[in-house]
């Protein structure tokens, strides 16, 4: 596989797509499929949370500082001398090092760049597919190449590069004036599909998944069907990070919420804490019920800007501010909340903060359920209100954390 030289340094929107995943532990190459890949980080065979972070500190070094397969190499050797061989294929010879070392590092350095280059691309209203000329190139690949096809075109969910293991195809945004200039008086035809090409493991837009609810949806569900020693590494991991996971597109929201101009828009705001999880998995004796445990089917928490604008539209005008500033910094906090609630009835779990007077910011998420009025029919935690409440208004609740 040709080398592909890393010098990303100024291309940040690559590096935002690849710090942005969280840490997956795995057992085969295929434990993720797609579009968790958009949203996750795994090395097949690698089970360690220690090691697979060692070995997202070199792909991320590539990445953002650009070095080369050989640096990725030197990095990936000292990782094998601290902890052993990580797991999976490759370990046998130096063949099957350079193999195993080759196709983690282009693999990751190719779906980041063509993500970062989705964010402007998808503004252009033609792309125009580019096969980039190695040896043996894919056939299909090469009959693609110099196709203009409109950028909202279906074709592109499945065919945007790279689509197919070590594909180094490229795309370039057209505008109308330069289709003028092209000659052109309207877009190709999208081509016809092809047997087994795209493989169904790239058969999927690395750009668009990234920032899509349908990803966030299907990593939520991956998270909770992993053992539970796994799915604590991953959500420690999310939470480790504090990033600000779907920036800048909750801004977006939030903005259209403040501005009372709402629509449903949905957007992932992060995920359910592990030790959350624990605590809500326990049941909860009151006088004389007892409330089942809770296991959701997802670990991700979504809002909806309408949620927002109610919840803000409700509040009283001294708390706005405050309600605000707790809903904008939300994704930075939501993955590993200073404190956390279950709300009895309804049974909702609450997760918030205390302010500098001793009340609370408190945001209330609905478990495993399906947003009202709104297009995108997801499955996840939805946040249905934020209040500020009193420590006596939360008396009733069962504390969590």
């Amino acid at each position: 596989m040709p080398e592909v030289r890393g010098n990303f340094k100024s291309f940040p929107a690559a590096v935002d797509y690849f710090r942005r995943k969280v840490n997956i532990p795995t057992a085969r190459w295929d434990d993720l499929q797609q579009t968790d890949h958009a949203n996750g980080f795994m090395v097949a065979g690698v089970t360690k949370a220690a090691v697979l972070d060692d070995i997202r500190q070199a792909v991320d070094a590539a990445i953002a500082d650009g070095e080369t397969l050989e640096d990725f190499r030197a990095r990936f050797r000292d990782t094998i001398r601290r902890f052993g061989w990580p797991g999976g294929k490759g370990g046998d010879d130096e063949t099957g090092f350079n193999w195993r070392t080759s196709v983690i590092y282009h693999t990751n350095l190719r779906t980041a760049y063509m993500a970062g280059r989705w964010e402007s691309l998808k503004a252009f209203p033609y792309l125009k597919y580019q096969h980039n000329t190695v040896t043996n190139p894919r056939h299909d690949h090469l009959a693609w190449d110099g196709k203009v096809v409109a950028t909202n075109d279906p074709w592109w969910e499945t065919h945007y590069p790279p689509n197919g293991w070590g594909c180094r195809c490229s795309v370039t945004g057209i505008s109308a004036a330069r289709m003028k200039v092209m000659g052109k008086t309207g877009p190709d035809a999208p081509p016809a599909p092809s047997n087994g090409d795209p493989a169904p493991e790239w058969s999927y837009n690395v750009g668009e998944s990234a920032r899509s609810m349908g990803g966030a949806e299907g990593l939520g569900r991956k998270i909770m069907d992993l053992p539970a020693d796994w799915r604590k590494a991953v959500l420690d991991d999310a939470a480790a990070r504090n990033v600000s996971w779907f920036q800048p597109d909750w801004d977006t929201v939030l903005d259209a919420a403040l501005q009372v101009r709402s629509s449903g828009r949905a957007s992932p705001a992060g995920w359910v804490a592990d030790d959350v999880l624990q605590e809500l998995a326990k049941p909860v004796e009151r006088r004389t019920t007892t409330h089942a445990g809770i296991t959701p089917q997802s670990a991700l928490i979504a809002v909806t800007d309408r949620q927002i604008s109610h919840a803000l539209r409700d509040a009283a005008d001294a708390d706005r501010s405050l309600l605000a500033d707790g809903l904008r910094t939300l994704p930075s906090w939501v993955s590993n909340p200073p404190a956390a609630w279950r709300q009895l009835s309804p049974s909702n779990l609450a997760v918030g903060y205390e302010l500098e007077d001793g009340r609370f910011f408190v945001a209330y998420v609905r478990m495993e359920s399906f947003p009202s009025r709104t297009p995108e029919k997801v499955l996840a935690n939805w946040l249905v209100t934020a209040e500020i409440r009193t420590a006596e208004q939360l008396r009733d609740y069962a504390r969590l954390k």
